[in-house]
Parts: C-alpha cells; structure tokens; sequence
C-alpha cells in the first residue's frame, strides 16, 4: 500500500508500506500508518494502537498547548 503523509512530513512523493515478513526483513520495511495520513494506493488491514492524544501528533500538539498557556499576572 502508498500513502500520502504530506500533511505531517511535507515529503511529497508517496510513501511505500508493507508488513515485515523473513523474506523482507532485511530490506527494512516500514509497517507503521500515521494519523491524518491518506492511503493512496492499495489496501491492508491495521491494528490501531494509539488514538488521540496517545498519538505522535497528539503528543506533538499536547506539548505545544503547554508552550503557548500564558501564566496568570
């Protein structure tokens, strides 16, 4: 399957996704699907492991509320 994970990367081209097996192991595949990514072509089944704030991005986001709350006078 290809993705598009343009929204949090900036690549534009494309991102190639497989599952890892012994037979490609040792081309080091990468099984992971990023939040607000669009799969482009293909198809797969997932296991969803995180959701929210549990997220990389909602991590990301977290941490930058926590940047940008003023403190009280």
């Amino acid at each position: 399957m290809q993705t598009d994970e343009s929204s949090l990367t900036g690549e534009t081209l494309n991102m190639h996704k497989s599952h890892i097996t012994l037979a490609n192991y040792s081309t080091n595949p990468v099984p992971f699907l990023l939040e607000s990514t669009l799969v482009t072509n293909g198809n797969g089944k997932a296991l969803v492991c995180c959701v929210g704030e549990s997220t990389n991005a909602g991590k990301a986001a977290r941490s930058l509320d926590i940047e940008n709350e003023q403190t009280p006078l």
